[in-house]
């Protein structure tokens, strides 16, 4: 006789327990395995949605970066500046360019003095300027802004006529 079946005899176990007992085992230790997966699963979703939000922060702030300093199309500047800048280990926007380091603020101001394009005209004019004194009002007195459906009978037949007027004038 072994060790093993005294230990069977003082804990009154028979084949049928033993079996039984390690089912619940094995099922505990599946439930344990399960409940750590999720908790790997939940761990990565949680690094994966602040990664999110600090590249959408670092997107907002060079974004509001380059309003601040006046550029007009400043999600077309976003697009050509956002792989140069990076978040330092204090959590501060950092630029690595031409072998030195410098703040975001430090870049855009670079950036925006290096190309002036993205900032609006300094001399209003040119090909495509509108007249600022120039409303949505004709001579006739109607307002082409406010052309929409539904408009009434007498308001729709005058828009007509003023835009069929506008267009015998115009050279094609």
């Amino acid at each position: 006789m072994g060790p093993n079946r005294f230990a069977q005899q003082d804990m009154g176990l028979g084949d049928g327990d033993r079996r039984e007992v390690s089912a619940d085992l094995l099922a505990e230790r599946e439930r344990r395995l399960e409940l750590e997966r999720k908790i790997r699963e939940i761990e990565e979703q949680g690094r994966r949605l602040q990664q999110e939000r600090d590249e959408a922060d670092r997107l907002r702030r060079i974004r509001d970066g380059l309003s601040e300093r006046g550029v007009r199309k400043a999600d077309l500047a976003v697009r050509i500046v956002r792989d140069d800048v990076r978040r330092g280990s204090d959590g501060e926007l950092l630029v690595d360019r031409d072998g030195r380091t410098s703040t975001l603020d430090e870049y855009l101001d670079r950036f925006v003095a290096e190309n002036p394009e993205f900032l609006p005209p300094r001399i209003p004019g040119g090909s495509g300027a509108t007249s600022s004194t120039m409303s949505g009002f004709t001579s006739s007195g109607v307002d082409l802004d406010s052309i929409r459906p539904g408009m009434s009978g007498e308001d729709s037949r005058k828009a007509w006529r003023e835009v069929a007027r506008l267009m015998g004038h115009r050279e094609i």
